[in-house]
């Protein structure tokens, strides 16, 4: 029903029914549902799954693909090579964004443990953005850091491939030492 504008200044009694009538008729033709007073009640959303090393959700291979085209063309083959190099050749290795808070939160963890470690700092790299989106595509995060510790992908600064991983928790839980001991980088 369409007030007429005498209406409106006549009877503010109607104007709750008339409210109330037309969230009404506007939840049964489809468009939301009526108010009932208060704060909107939602349904919880479920958190998007995380992501794998090698693969993930369709989340974290879309975020992949976006870092693939924003890395334009590039030899995927020399990347790979470089960061299986990086890789294999340092018992620890962080690459790494050099003006990131994690970054340099995950590099002073490391520093903190005595830790020997290589850091590639990929945003000083022409090829910064072909590695990163090589990072995304194997351990399905593209987010930095990204830390290898003897071969081992443990993650970033907060979290990792696994519950407790990542450089923060796993000093936290006393299990970074072990690991660069194991691997040789204290």
């Amino acid at each position: 029903m369409l007030a007429s504008p005498t209406s409106r200044a006549s009877a503010p009694a109607s104007r709750a029914g008339s409210r109330a009538s037309s969230a009404a008729a506007l939840a049964r033709a489809g468009h939301g549902r009526p108010r009932t007073g208060g704060a909107a009640r939602r349904r919880p959303v479920a958190p998007a799954p995380r992501a794998t090393a090698g693969g993930g959700d369709w989340f974290s291979t879309g975020k992949a693909k976006f870092f693939e085209l924003l890395a334009g063309s590039y030899d995927a083959p020399a990347v790979n090579a470089y960061i299986d190099a990086q890789i294999k050749d340092n018992a620890v290795i962080v690459f790494s964004w050099s003006s990131c808070p994690f970054c340099v939160k995950a590099k002073r963890e490391l520093q903190a443990a005595g830790a020997r470690f290589a850091a590639v700092e990929i945003d000083g790299r022409p090829d910064g953005k072909a590695i990163k989106a090589e990072l995304a595509r194997r351990t399905g995060r593209t987010s930095v850091p990204q830390v290898w510790i003897k071969g081992e992908y443990v993650g970033g600064c907060n979290d990792g491939p696994r519950p407790g991983y990542g450089i923060v928790p796993l000093a936290a839980s006393g299990q970074l030492a072990g690991m660069l001991k194991a691997a040789g980088a204290l």
